[in-house]
């Protein structure tokens, strides 16, 4: 139990093996298997998950609806649906109900897959079996179909959760904002993240966080919408709490993309003086317009402030050096 705690999995399951052989007329309790079942998921040894639930079948202990969950839960991780829905369905005949954490595993399995109709049919059968889902499951099946850009089904079920007395949280809408900037609907989007900031409890939608921010400064950058993103990082500057290295960077590759470098370059000088800690990545977005801009010497000179950070250039900033001088025909400073 000690090990399995620790994250110790393989000692954990050794140490449980041997005593099992020495001592195979004692089983362990069901707390243990299930116990160790958790830790071998966390450590993602299918392996160990599979055997665990096949030496307790063997012993004769009874699987709790919490065993099939882990179960299930380390069929989905290693793609095997099929199997996962055999254990789903095998838990009543041990015995056990399924619960909304059941049907929540299957979902997200569906919906990992790229497969979040059969997600949806699954979860409209369990309507039939009195499981409803929370809003976790609806958000899994809301953010898949976002992803795939079926914003009209991610609508529909927004709609249906509201029937269903759940109201929808900033997750929700977060997967929604984020689906209108990938297909390019950014003044929709824009809308939708309007409304959350004012909405002041009126319509009861969640105030926007961190994420809801940079996804929508994102959104403006990759639109070219740049006087937008200017002003909505400036007012997340205000707050504060509304701004961290993700926001920077973003920032940072909008300025970088639309030919704006020396704009980035003071962003970069921004970030020390405001405490947030440039990363390998920040150096990098600056690099990379300055390199595909011929301006090389000023491409080493932020290598050199890299240096002096004490950020070490991984394999992307010289890469994207090398690149800047072989493009210039510099054959000398690249082989250097």
């Amino acid at each position: 139990r000690v090990l399995a705690q620790l994250g110790l999995v393989d000692k954990a399951v050794s140490q449980f093996k041997s005593i099992r052989t020495r001592v195979p007329e004692k089983p362990p309790s069901v707390f243990l298997y299930n116990l160790l079942l958790e830790s071998a998921l966390k450590e993602k040894r299918v392996d160990f998950v599979n055997w665990l639930y096949r030496d307790m079948i063997f012993a004769g202990i009874s699987p709790e609806t919490y065993t099939f969950n882990v179960l299930m839960s380390a069929l989905c991780d290693s793609g095997r649906l099929e199997e996962a829905r055999e254990v789903f369905d095998r838990m009543s005949e041990k015995g056990c109900q399924p619960n909304v954490f059941s049907v929540g595993i299957l979902v997200r399995g569906y919906c990992r897959a790229g497969l979040a109709n059969e997600g949806l049919e699954f979860l409209n059968e369990m309507r039939v079996c009195n499981i409803f889902p929370n809003r976790v499951v609806y958000n899994t099946l809301i953010s898949s179909f976002c992803k795939e850009g079926r914003t009209d089904e991610a609508e529909k079920l927004v709609e249906k959760m509201r029937e269903d007395g759940l109201s929808p949280d900033v997750v929700t809408f977060n997967s929604r904002i984020s689906a209108l900037c990938s297909a390019g609907k950014i003044l929709e989007a824009s809308r939708i993240f309007r409304d959350m900031q004012i909405d002041e409890e009126q319509l009861g939608l969640p105030q926007p966080n961190i994420v809801t921010y940079n996804l929508m400064l994102e959104g403006f950058c990759k639109d070219g919408m740049l006087e937008d993103a200017k002003t909505l990082f400036e007012s997340m500057q205000k707050v504060g709490d509304f701004i961290n290295l993700e926001s920077y960077n973003i920032w940072l590759l909008g300025l970088v993309r639309n030919g704006k470098l020396l704009e980035a370059r003071l962003v970069l000088e921004e970030m020390v003086d405001n405490g947030i800690k440039p990363s390998v990545y920040s150096y990098n977005i600056l690099m990379d317009g300055l390199c595909k801009n011929g301006m090389l010497s000023d491409a080493r000179m932020v290598m050199g402030l890299m240096k002096s950070s004490g950020i070490p250039p991984d394999t992307v900033t010289y890469s994207t050096l090398l690149h800047g001088y072989c493009s210039k025909g510099r054959i000398s400073e690249a082989n250097n």
